[in-house]
């Protein structure tokens, strides 16, 4: 299985390559598409789990902006989680800095750092910070406990995810959006993964283009100055969540294979990249149709 249609199609090549897409399985699925699964219930935007939900100690329900020593107006652009390396810094950079230049009231905040495969992306943008006029206005928290991270969603005005054009951008999920759904966290995001696009068509998420820092700059502007209703923004994201998002939704692929569980048609056969004999295709047809329709079907050849 695969988290987006398009990692599908992308296994689909990867199953050809290895020769696995052949006369024999030409009507075979061999991949299904399994979404991450959050679910959302109706009266708090909490996810329904199985297991006892963490509580958050008093000590951790502190205001982030006391915290932080914030002003009790100020616009919390938030990104949490790793800086991977598909996440384009000098975008992210280049936008919020501008919309830090035109209201005075904006303030990012991260959790989360260096992704384990590589620090470039924070370095890059930290460096970035360094030497600039708002500097001041940048916070990092790093990485903090599940219950500090879910009691400051309820705390932040907007948050952003930032994507450069690259493969993983296209093919892969974006967890920290699932969860910022989940919480009910107003989000924006450049729109190249399957769940933003989606999330998009629903009015559910507020999209830029990759590498627009100038546009992410005025939808930064518009979301802190009550332009853009992040409110109804995160009504129609948790209704698309909740219909889409949901283990029994997720899980319908697999539901419907242990239904009726079969292998794959060349399953313990050598994969063979030449094309098949003659005798084997006809093998292959008289298995699939029967010797009548075979023969009715080289008549008509």
């Amino acid at each position: 299985s695969t988290v987006a249609h398009t990692q599908k199609y992308a296994t689909y090549g990867e199953l050809a390559t290895l020769g696995r897409l052949n006369y024999q399985t030409d009507e075979y699925d061999f991949v299904s598409t399994i979404a991450n699964a959050n679910e959302v219930s109706k009266s708090r935007s909490l996810v329904k789990i199985q297991t006892k939900p963490e509580r958050v100690s008093p000590k951790q329900k502190i205001s982030l902006r006391d915290k932080l020593n914030l002003p009790k107006d100020a616009f919390i652009v938030f990104f949490s989680g790793a800086y991977n390396t598909w996440l384009d810094s000098h975008t992210m950079f280049a936008g919020v800095e501008a919309a830090m230049q035109a209201n005075q009231k904006i303030y990012f905040v991260s959790t989360g750092g260096a992704a384990s495969v590589s620090n470039h992306s924070l370095t890059r943008f930290q460096n970035l910070i360094k030497h600039n006029a708002y500097q001041d206005r940048f916070y990092f928290l790093g990485w903090i406990t599940t219950d500090e991270l879910h009691a400051y969603y309820e705390q932040v005005d907007l948050a952003i995810n930032i994507d450069r054009p690259n493969h993983e951008t296209t093919f892969g999920a974006r967890n920290r959006i699932n969860e910022w759904v989940l919480f009910g966290v107003p989000t924006l995001s450049t729109i190249r993964s399957e769940i933003t696009a989606a999330l998009l068509q629903v009015h559910g998420i507020i999209g830029i283009e990759c590498r627009d820092h100038n546009d992410l700059a005025q939808k930064i502007l518009a979301a802190s100055n009550n332009q853009i209703d992040l409110k109804q923004l995160v009504k129609n994201a948790q209704t698309y969540a909740q219909k889409n998002w949901s283990y029994k939704k997720t899980l319908e692929p697999i539901s419907n294979w242990l239904a009726t569980p079969v292998k794959s048609p060349d399953y313990r056969q050598k994969i063979s990249l030449h094309h098949p004999s003659l005798w084997r295709k006809i093998w292959f047809h008289l298995q699939k149709d029967g010797l009548k329709s075979l023969v009715q079907k080289l008549i008509r050849k």
